[in-house]
């Protein structure tokens, strides 16, 4: 069943081909480049680490199942290891192109937020885990992606003093440290900011574009990863219009 309601599923039928498509593309391109070049490869690995992840949010705004994401899971984090292969072959002088997903800026922070709901609500192994969290070098830097990795099993990570990005995210860390009965009121709160907060990210307000196939969906998985991770009570949030309820209880 149709869970965005902003497009039809014709829209994201079109939209999950298109994707496909360029994935396919990219991925003939290094399987058919004899010696590709470690910056350029390094940058199709990121991209298609980045596309897969779009994909599997067209995927849930038009009703796939937490069961339908697995080879795409899969192939994220092979990418994701072959990235940082080639990023490890550059030159010196070339080091300072490694893209960003080595450390989180705010796009590819909730890039991975929503790697890792996506892993969780399908059952990932604590071996996908421990890479995912390898190839994701942030330790000790954002006190609410530590805490998940160490309740997800990387359990002598250090925790980090602050959220690196407080807007809106420490409303996220709020609700996760609060009573259980203030935990629903905040988690509103989180996901009625998380929105506006994401005005400068690629996403925001791409349902006005028409030309292309630039949204995918308007989902805080954020709010459903710390839910999944925490085991918390959603029954007071789960209606939220950002909310991605069905990847918490696969319906």
């Amino acid at each position: 069943m149709l869970r965005d309601k902003l497009r039809d599923k014709y829209y994201f039928d079109n939209a999950i081909q298109n994707s496909t498509d360029f994935i396919s593309e990219d991925i003939d391109y290094l399987n058919n480049t004899a010696t590709p070049k470690p910056l350029a490869a390094m940058k199709i690995n990121a991209g298609l680490c980045n596309n897969l992840i779009e994909k599997l949010i067209y995927c849930y705004s038009r009703g796939d199942t937490t069961i339908d994401s697995k080879k795409d899971l899969i192939d994220i984090l092979k990418h994701r290891e072959m990235q940082l292969h080639y990023a490890n072959l550059l030159p010196k002088e070339a080091a300072k192109n490694r893209v960003e997903w080595e450390r989180l800026g705010f796009s590819t922070y909730k890039g991975t937020f929503t790697w890792l709901a996506f892993a969780v609500s399908a059952g990932a192994s604590q071996n996908y885990l421990e890479k995912l969290f390898h190839f994701v070098d942030n330790v000790g830097l954002d006190i609410l992606f530590d805490r998940i990795a160490v309740k997800l099993g990387d359990t002598d990570r250090p925790i980090g003093t602050k959220v690196l990005y407080a807007k809106p995210y420490q409303l996220l860390l709020d609700a996760l440290e609060a009573e259980k009965e203030q935990q629903p009121l905040l988690m509103n709160k989180f996901m009625d900011d998380w929105y506006p907060a994401c005005v400068k990210n690629g996403f925001y307000d791409t349902h006005n574009i028409t030309n292309n196939f630039g949204y995918a969906g308007y989902w805080c998985f954020e709010a459903a990863l710390v839910t999944l991770v925490f085991k918390l009570d959603d029954s007071g949030y789960r209606n939220h219009k950002y909310y991605p309820a069905a990847l918490v209880h696969g319906d």
